[in-house]
């Protein structure tokens, strides 16, 4: 089943960009029949990489790309094609074959292949990127960027709060990242890359070949961070027999709930799992240290202009709109009711999400392992942003990270729903 999500979530977005589209109630009820069985590996994977690589090939859908640079798509359109292509034939007698299918030289060309994305496209006219490089721009300078005005680059077409929105370390990273490459989005670019090399054995093509990649590194969303810090969490929780993982999975917990606010969903279940699974002192050293590392990211504008920083971060979130241009559900409800959907069923849906997690994570952990993890994230994830307010690329892509890493070795699998 995951699978077939996997391969529905991906195209649909592929093809919409993430924004509405008539398939909306129907990748909702996949991700339910999901949530309720997500059942065994179908053994769809292996050819899926070269179709998500043919489609990017087919349809790079870079939207704000620089004229003078856009001979170079040509070459970058082929780059992800090419690799999965030398990567997945045979190559028996083949002179460099070792080197041609090596995961180094895979992630070298993906590397270029990324890097390029933000050459042809460096200045998005997206609210994510003028913002926030605005936003480094003035922590730069010294000024709270809690605290500046920001431009309406949408004119007042949408209900919308321009600003900086996300939490302190979202400023830290893309402030390092700017200083370093010159553009905000690099390090999310990095974040995405890099956790390739803690993502199962079975998910790493397809890591790097989701046909909106590009689309999604040229918007300049955050959430490759996120999905970074859930491919460690993952990673560290696999490892029992290091007597230290609790310091890089406190840091990855810290890190993603320090970023968006959402990202407290990678802690929250893995603390559980930890508590099921672990000593109750390393459970208790994790979430220690993993609060004292998220206190002190925010502490600074907290104590700078609390009211700025808690209007700009939580009110402009809460007090925002149903969108009715999402990929989900609520959207699909208000084009066919022309009704709102109501806040108190989508409150009961996140609930739902996350009593689902729960339940997964204590039935199953014992057969499907740390997976569960990543399956419990995605439902709890998925149930708050599909019949919730907002529903667009960048929160597709992070539910299909979390679908990613939870495909570990199925020899350990078992057919079991988490109610």
């Amino acid at each position: 089943m995951t699978e077939i999500c996997l391969i529905a979530f991906s195209i649909v977005v592929w093809l919409s960009r993430g924004q509405y589209d008539p398939t909306a109630p129907v990748l909702a009820a996949l991700f339910v029949a999901w949530t309720i069985s997500p059942g065994r590996s179908l053994g769809w994977l292996k050819p899926l990489p070269w179709i998500f690589a043919l489609l990017f090939a087919i349809k790079p859908d870079l939207i704000y790309i620089d004229p003078a640079r856009s001979g170079m798509l040509t070459v970058i359109r082929f780059l992800p094609l090419v690799a999965v292509t030398l990567a997945m034939l045979p190559w028996k007698n083949v002179f460099c074959r070792r080197w041609l299918t090596s995961k180094t030289f895979l992630m070298f060309v993906f590397l270029v292949f990324y890097a390029g994305v933000l050459i042809l496209s460096p200045h998005p006219k997206i609210d994510v990127f003028t913002s926030n490089d605005a936003a480094v721009d003035f922590f730069r300078h010294g000024l709270n960027p809690y605290s500046q005005t920001y431009a309406d680059i949408y004119q007042g077409h949408y209900d919308y709060h321009p600003g900086f929105l996300y939490w302190p370390t979202a400023l830290y990273l893309q402030t390092l990242s700017k200083i370093l490459f010159h553009d905000v989005r690099a390090i999310l670019v990095l974040c995405w890359w890099l956790a390739a090399l803690w993502v199962p054995r079975r998910s790493f093509l397809l890591w790097l070949t989701l046909p909106f990649l590009a689309f999604g590194f040229e918007q300049a969303w955050l959430d490759p961070a996120l999905s970074l810090c859930a491919a460690v969490s993952l990673w560290a929780l696999k490892h029992p027999q290091n007597r230290r993982r609790w310091i890089p999975l406190a840091l990855a917990i810290a890190a993603a709930a320090s970023i968006k606010q959402y990202g407290f969903v990678i802690g929250f279940f893995s603390v559980i799992w930890l508590w099921l699974e672990s000593s109750k002192t390393e459970t208790i050293k994790t979430v220690g240290l993993s609060a004292l590392v998220f206190g002190v990211a925010l502490a600074p504008f907290l104590a700078w202009a609390p009211s700025d920083f808690l209007s700009m971060t939580i009110t402009a979130h809460t007090g925002a709109l149903s969108r009715p241009d999402a990929l989900n559900f609520t959207a699909f409800w208000m084009r066919t009711t022309g009704t709102d959907f109501p806040p108190l069923a989508q409150l009961v849906m996140t609930a739902l999400g996350f009593m689902a997690g729960v339940v997964h994570v204590v039935r199953n952990r014992s057969k499907r392992g740390a997976r569960v993890i990543a399956e419990a994230c995605a439902m709890a994830f998925g149930f708050s942003f599909l019949f919730g307010k907002f529903g667009f690329c960048n929160y597709h892509w992070l539910l299909i990270s979390f679908w990613l890493l939870s495909l570990a070795d199925e020899s350990a699998d078992v057919n079991r729903a988490p109610f």
